[in-house]
């Protein structure tokens, strides 16, 4: 899960550049409906806010293996004392 939300910000800014593939061939795109691309961006925003959601949730449960993974204890909150 870890890697999940790791790779999702990569996976989310290549999606983002779909549009730019979207052209038609000719050199102007000047007179493009931006709508369609519109729509794709905010329907990838919200999954990809779903998508992190879904992954702090599980995340947020328990780790991936019971042994847990080195760093993922939190730090204990006595006072340090001595040397």
């Amino acid at each position: 899960m870890r890697d999940a939300a790791r790779f999702l910000p990569v996976v989310g800014a290549a999606l983002m550049v779909v549009p730019i593939l979207w052209g038609d061939g000719s050199a102007s795109q000047a007179g493009r409906p931006l709508g369609r691309d519109a729509l794709y961006l905010f329907s990838l925003w919200l999954a990809l806010v779903l998508a992190a959601f879904w992954l702090s949730r599980k995340l947020h449960d328990g780790p991936d293996d019971p042994a847990g993974a080195p760093g993922d204890e939190l730090p204990d909150d006595r006072p340090v004392t001595g040397g």
